[in-house]
């Protein structure tokens, strides 16, 4: 019976934390330790929509430029969106494993680093992030 609880518990909680982007005020590495991916590069979507657009660029030698851009609302005659955002990111690597280190540029006080790895497809040429 007092198993039975744990099981119910531990589903709840996993139901609760599961989708969710773990960040942290740390990134996982220095933001100098690994050159940038030139596989990265270029303008993307994900496979689940359309409206979401990322445009990623070479800042400098370690740093992308991530643009992620909305679709406009319709019949807008603005062509961007209040909801565009600008992200910076790098590469860290840790025991062979790629992570993208992405966080907003404009925050000066408390900087958050959310985390993804990256997994390359030498097949489509694209990648594939995991949070």
């Amino acid at each position: 019976m007092k198993n039975k609880y744990l099981l119910i518990l531990l589903c709840c909680a996993c139901v609760l934390f599961m989708g969710c982007p773990y960040n942290s005020g740390v990134s996982s590495d220095q933001s100098n330790a690994v050159k940038i991916d030139a596989r990265l590069l270029g303008k993307w979507q994900l496979r689940s929509s359309e409206d979401v657009t990322y445009i990623v660029t070479q800042k400098d030698d370690y740093t992308y430029s991530i643009l992620e851009k909305h679709k406009p609302q319709e019949g807008s005659k603005d062509k961007s969106s209040d909801d565009d955002k600008t992200y910076n990111a790098f590469l860290s690597d840790v025991d062979g494993t790629k992570f993208l280190n992405l966080f907003e540029p404009d925050t000066t006080q408390y900087r958050s680093y959310y985390f993804y790895k990256i997994d390359f497809s030498d097949e489509t040429g694209g990648f594939t992030l995991y949070p």
